[in-house]
């Protein structure tokens, strides 16, 4: 087993629980769907955490050289998936089992934008900063750009609570994904 082989392992543990969390709870919400009162930017939000899990696997492969790891480096590389996952906790409300409380996915996400915000711009930045500090190639590129972008978006979501802020910062970040989903098509080399 190579020394990335040993990493990518670890990472895709910590990777595939918060994946596995996200789509456990969207599960759980289309099956309480009578319960819920849906809200499109908090789906939109769910959509982007899925996103930006599969995205943080992916950027992996770019570490595949890495020639050796020190603990901080490590631990600054799994920040991320850590970070993804508690996001991706945050996200969606824990539904018990035929219960017939009711769920109001916009009060949901507002109590708890500031959370998930700050979850997502952490876990932004140590991307950024690992790539950064571990990657001397991948330091300025039309991706990074995006991200930064994406970045400030969340800044200010973290911020603000005006329900004009998020609608604003959740049409440009879909402009910002779909931008994102065109570097989808270049083959990993």
């Amino acid at each position: 087993m190579s020394l990335f082989e040993f990493i990518v392992g670890f990472y895709v543990v910590i990777a595939g629980l918060g994946v596995t969390l996200l789509v456990r709870s969207v599960g759980q919400m289309i099956e309480s769907r009578d319960h819920i009162k849906p809200y499109w930017i908090h789906s939109c939000w769910l959509a982007f955490i899925f996103v930006m899990h599969v995205n943080s696997w992916f950027m992996l492969w770019a570490y595949r050289d890495q020639p050796s790891w020190s603990v901080a480096q490590l631990l600054l590389l799994l920040s991320v998936p850590i970070l993804l996952y508690l996001a991706s906790h945050v996200s969606v409300p824990e539904i018990p089992e035929r219960s017939d409380e009711r769920f109001d996915m916009r009060f949901y996400y507002y109590r708890r934008h500031s959370i998930l915000f700050g979850l997502l711009a952490l876990s932004t930045t140590l991307s950024l900063v690992s790539e950064y500090l571990l990657l001397e190639h991948a330091r300025y590129s039309w991706l990074n750009l995006l991200r930064g972008l994406g970045l400030v978006l969340l800044v200010a979501g973290l911020v603000s609570r005006r329900p004009a802020v998020h609608v604003t910062i959740t049409v440009i970040a879909l402009g910002i994904l779909i931008c994102g989903l065109t570097f989808i098509g270049r083959p990993i080399s």
